[in-house]
């Protein structure tokens, strides 16, 4: 799986959700899943995932109630320990949990006001477990790369 972490692509929500999914189980990267994109949103809600324990962020579209779910993988995972973005990954769970919130297991924690961010990571479809706002067409920023408060 070949990414540019150098070329970030602006994007929104919406037009995450506009992607087209392909029918059937996805057993190979799509293009799309190998891009990084930057995507201006809301934070309106979060968890802790009980299995794989990564950080669940519900995002919100700046002009529309688009959501989609983004995802700060767990660096207890295996892949993640052996990637050179470990420390990093730590580092953005910790961010997260002192400007955003520390997440729950098994129950959202939904915002009063929704938190103006920019999130950057790359682009995945997921399959349907679960997820509570999850976009149509199962597309999520899997694994988010960084937060920034706007």
């Amino acid at each position: 799986l070949k990414i540019n972490f150098t070329e970030i692509i602006p994007s929104t929500v919406h037009e995450q959700i506009l992607l087209e999914r392909p029918l059937g189980k996805i057993t190979t990267r799509l293009n799309n899943e190998t891009k990084v994109y930057s995507i201006k949103c809301y934070i309106i809600g979060y968890k802790k995932e009980i299995l794989d324990k990564d950080i669940h962020i519900i995002l919100k579209d700046i002009d529309t109630d688009e959501t989609m779910v983004a995802e700060i993988p767990s660096p207890k995972c295996f892949e993640i320990r052996e990637t050179s973005r470990y420390l990093s990954f730590i580092q953005l769970r910790e961010w997260f949990m002192n400007n955003i919130g520390s997440p729950y297991y098994l129950k959202f924690i939904y915002l009063e006001k929704p938190i103006p961010v920019t999130i950057t990571g790359i682009g995945f479809f997921d399959f349907m477990h679960g997820q509570k706002r999850m976009a149509e067409n199962e597309r999520e920023i899997h694994p988010v790369l960084s937060i920034k408060l706007n």
